[in-house]
């Protein structure tokens, strides 16, 4: 897990610097390499929660806690700062908080789910890639619906194989 947690404190450093190196000092953007700026520090956050889901607290309300604690910083950072590539990555923060706060909760209909975490982590990133590389000029919604709905598409049908591969 150290080694992931390495890759994600790399990820989020990169996505800091590349982005916020374009808009400070006005550097120019490197295209080919954009997406997976990106993209790749929310994927090694789902990796690196993966990875570490045995150790992680299991009660709901510290997610909550996060959650709001990063949510709010964002938006500090957002009203007393100029745009910085941190809003970006805190608001990430927040939400993958608050999804983990969701997952631990005692809902019914989660208990009779399949585990799909981990497909859909490991899915969606180059899901996102190829339906960016297909459509460019997607809106930021339409990318993020249509990606994870592919995503979660394509997890149910690995767990159904794995499934009846493994019974």
């Amino acid at each position: 897990p150290s080694l992931l947690v390495g890759l994600f404190a790399i990820a989020v450093l990169g996505k800091i610097g590349i982005v916020g190196g374009q808009s400070w000092f006005g550097l120019p953007a490197f295209d080919p390499i954009m997406p997976a700026v990106q993209f790749a520090y929310p994927w090694m956050a789902g990796i690196v929660v993966w990875a570490l889901k045995p150790r992680l607290p299991k009660r709901p309300w510290i997610y909550w806690a996060f959650g709001t604690a990063f949510f709010a910083a964002a938006l500090l950072h957002y009203q007393l700062t100029p745009w910085t590539p941190l809003i970006e990555v805190l608001g990430t923060f927040a939400w993958c908080s608050v999804t983990l706060a969701v997952l631990h909760m005692r809902v019914p209909l989660f208990g009779r789910c399949p585990a799909l975490a981990l497909p859909i982590y490991l899915g969606l990133w180059p899901t996102i890639q190829t339906v960016l590389y297909v459509a460019p000029s997607l809106p930021t919604a339409a990318l993020i619906f249509i990606s994870l709905s592919i995503a979660i598409v394509l997890a149910y049908g690995v767990w159904f194989t794995l499934r009846g591969v493994f019974k």
